[in-house]
Formats: structure tokens, sequence, C-alpha cells
């Protein structure tokens, strides 16, 4: 074998791997942000706002459950003593799609 390709397939090899572990630390990394969320008070708020909705709404678009998920979670945040009516739009529809992401994966159920 030519050891110049000897030498082109080693450091493929070594970028192959560097990148699958890469990978591997992200996907760790996902999952540990998800259990995070779920094991939360307002990360489990936000889950359950989501699956009310689901539920409740099934015939609505996804701008209106996203909506009514948002305004049950303000709603159910504020019964358990935690104000967010002070949160910007876009961290409330981030509670709400993280809440989301997490139901669809299965993450802490």
């Amino acid at each position: 074998m030519n050891p110049v390709k000897g030498v082109i397939l080693a450091v493929g090899h070594w970028f192959e791997s560097f990148w699958k572990g890469i990978s591997g630390q992200l996907k760790a990394s996902a999952e540990d942000f998800f259990m995070a969320f779920v094991k939360d008070d307002l990360g489990q708020l936000a889950i359950d706002a989501v699956e009310f909705i689901a539920d409740s709404m099934p015939g609505a678009t996804d701008v209106e459950k996203r909506n009514a998920a948002v305004a049950k979670f303000i709603e159910d945040a504020g019964k358990a003593g935690k104000d967010v009516t002070t949160f910007a739009v876009s961290t409330l529809n981030w509670f709400i799609e993280t809440a989301l992401q997490a139901v669809h994966s299965g993450v802490g159920r």
C-alpha cells in the first residue's frame, strides 16, 4: 500500500472516531438535559401543560396548541407559587417546545 494512502486512511479513521465521540457526548448531553428538565418543577409543569392540551384540543393547529399550552403553563405555575408572568414570550415558548420534545422522546416518563 502507498504510504501516503495509509496516512490519509489513518487520519480519516481518526476523524471518524473523533466525530463519533463528539456525537456520543452530544447525545449524552441532550439526554442529561432532558432528564434534568423533567425533574425541574417548571419543566414538569410545562410537560403537564403540553400533555393536557394535547388531550383536550386534538383538532387544534400547532400554533393554537402552543398558545394554549403557554397559557396553561402560566396558570399552573402561578398556582404552584412560581411567577412566570415576567418571562419573555420566547422563554415561555422555549419551555413548551422543550416539554413537547421531552414528551415525544418519552424522557422521564
